[in-house]
């Protein structure tokens, strides 16, 4: 059984369910914009049309908050996440563009490339590194353009949306360098952090 059941979600951030705190944790596509206008240092409005013509997959897709919210701006955008009760209770506008799965269930049988961005917002509930850097790897291999990284490392404790004393066990916390570090292993050539805790990984150095 998942631990992502409804008992999590009913005390997701800060003991406050998940759709009741969507304003502390959820990465919309405003955020997403912006953090891509500062990694191609252009205008917002160009930023803007150019996610349009991306094909987005949400790795840990929860309920579908942000596959919807991308949607809604013109994005074409799936997901997929562990948990049978938030697949269950996926918002309208994202039911139909969400299935239950993992990241070793779901990653390895996706063609190369398939997607251009991968937003992920759960690999670091991956504790086990040889698991975590396969995943990745399978990461790199998906998507044609970038990784949107999405964690709590020691530098953005502030993210932490649950007991601080609990994160160290619920999730992979670990500095911004030691992340730079396994995605450049795993293939990723640019690392661009908007802040400590939402990184943009690009697989090629021109950006």
């Amino acid at each position: 059984m998942s631990m992502f059941d409804k008992q999590y979600f009913n005390r997701y951030c800060l003991n406050e369910p998940y759709e009741k705190t969507l304003y502390i944790h959820l990465t919309t596509f405003n955020i997403i914009s912006a953090g891509y206008s500062l990694v191609f240092k252009k205008p917002i409005d160009e930023i803007n049309i150019w996610l349009q013509q991306q094909r987005i997959l949400e790795a840990g897709c929860a309920m579908g908050h942000v596959i919807a919210d991308l949607i809604c701006n013109g994005v074409d955008c799936e997901g997929y996440d562990i948990s049978d009760y938030a697949i269950a209770n996926t918002v309208p506008l994202a039911q139909g563009k969400t299935w239950c799965g993992s990241h070793e269930t779901e990653l390895p049988k996706m063609q190369d490339e398939q997607y251009d961005i991968i937003f992920a917002n759960s690999f670091q509930y991956i504790k086990d590194v040889e698991k975590l850097t396969s995943i990745l790897c399978h990461a790199y291999r998906v998507c044609g353009h970038s990784l949107i990284f999405v964690s709590v490392t020691t530098e953005g404790l502030y993210r932490a949306i649950t007991d601080r004393s609990q994160i160290w066990n619920l999730q992979m916390v670990q500095s911004k360098g030691w992340w730079e570090n396994l995605f450049k292993k795993c293939g990723f050539k640019n690392i661009v952090w908007k802040t400590p805790v939402l990184a943009f990984c690009l697989k090629n150095e021109d950006i």
